[in-house]
């Protein structure tokens, strides 16, 4: 199977659904305690 999209994913989570897991699976993984911040 194809990985799913970044665009499909934030769909999903728009419209409060799930995906089955390991789904969201994205690599490379961020360092940990590396921070995330939306930034608009």
């Amino acid at each position: 199977l194809n990985p799913p999209t970044v665009d499909e994913v934030f769909a999903v989570a728009a419209a409060h659904d799930r995906m089955p897991r390991k789904s969201t699976s994205f690599g490379p993984k961020p360092r940990n305690g590396l921070v995330m911040r939306v930034l608009d």
